[in-house]
């Protein structure tokens, strides 16, 4: 899973980063295969496509088929309003 921590690399510093953002576009992932917006094989390629892809510039590489279906499921999931929120900084006390 992307979410191990043999993907990080404590000498670089945007490795936490890195690995954060993995975890949130594998639980994107997830939620659109939940919600019928990809296929399984296709949830299967694009997950092994980010698990293998080492920076941004990689992941941009996929496929045109994978990435025309997951840019679809985003706009249906309407991924790009969610990050144009301004952070909520709620905390229990």
């Amino acid at each position: 899973m992307l979410t191990s921590s043999s993907r990080m690399h404590s000498a670089s510093p945007g490795a936490t980063h890195d690995v954060s953002v993995r975890r949130i576009r594998v639980k994107t992932l997830d939620e659109m295969l939940a919600l019928r917006l990809i296929s399984s094989e296709q949830h299967q390629d694009i997950h092994a496509w980010i698990a293998s892809a080492r920076t941004p510039e990689a992941i941009l590489e996929m496929p045109a088929p994978l990435w025309r279906a997951f840019a679809l499921a985003s706009v249906l999931m309407n991924v790009d309003a969610d990050l144009q929120q301004p952070p909520r900084f709620e905390f229990d006390q």
